[in-house]
């Protein structure tokens, strides 16, 4: 919900739900004192102009900072929880920029093992070794490989060959049918980030399993008029 609530927050999250989408994505990585936070960025500097790196800060601390609208960093445990009381699918997003991926990997799957028969849930990384050694700890939740425009291209049609992942989340503007096609042999397939109807449109054609998107009431009211009246947002 970037762009309409402070991003990474249980409001954003709420505000998803009402909007009308059936899941949230969320990233998470480790701090000093070894939660698993909610947050996106390696250091503080966007949203708290603040030069300090997440990963040496404590719990403690993090939990004071403003990160927009009052709003402060949850725990993926409160996110998880709010996502059940909603009854929202998650996408768990495991940032690969932290200083140890085997041990963040881990944390996160000590979470989720308790969770995958509570929630619909989805593991993601852009990093191919985070999602195989989270796979071993908890082999029941799902897991996909994020495909960026510029990197690991050719180690997501790989990995997808091989069968090593359950879905692939590609960038948009890589989504062709061929690559569709091709991952969807093995994996589904998701596309990201998609705020504008005619590209959601566009994408769905193609045959994409669903669409991440800030805007989800905008997707949703767009699909449901004629196909004449799609515009872009």
């Amino acid at each position: 919900m970037r762009g309409t609530r402070p991003e990474n927050t249980l409001v954003a999250f709420a505000e998803a739900k009402k909007q009308g989408a059936d899941a949230i994505e969320l990233d998470v990585r480790t701090c000093a004192s070894g939660e698993v936070i909610v947050f996106h960025d390696p250091d503080l500097e966007r949203l708290a102009h603040d030069t300090r790196k997440v990963a040496d800060v404590r719990f403690d601390d993090l939990r004071r900072i403003d990160v927009g609208e009052g709003e402060h960093i949850p725990t993926l445990e409160e996110a998880l929880d709010l996502a059940r009381e909603l009854a929202l699918g998650v996408n768990v997003e495991i940032k690969h920029d932290v200083p140890d991926r085997v041990r963040t990997s881990a944390a996160v799957a000590r979470i989720l093992s308790s969770w995958e028969r509570k929630l619909d849930v989805v593991v993601s990384s852009f990093e191919p070794l985070v999602l195989a050694t989270h796979k071993v700890l908890v082999p029941g939740v799902c897991h996909a490989l994020l495909v960026h425009e510029s990197t690991y291209h050719d180690w997501a049609l790989r990995i997808a060959r091989a069968g090593r992942v359950d879905g692939v989340h590609t960038e948009a503007s890589i989504t062709v049918r061929a690559r569709v096609a091709w991952f969807a042999e093995h994996a589904f397939v998701n596309s990201w980030t998609i705020n504008d109807p005619a590209l959601a449109r566009r994408a769905y054609d193609l045959g994409v399993s669903a669409v991440i998107t800030d805007r989800p009431r905008l997707i949703l009211d767009a699909f449901a008029a004629p196909r004449g009246n799609l515009a872009p947002g």
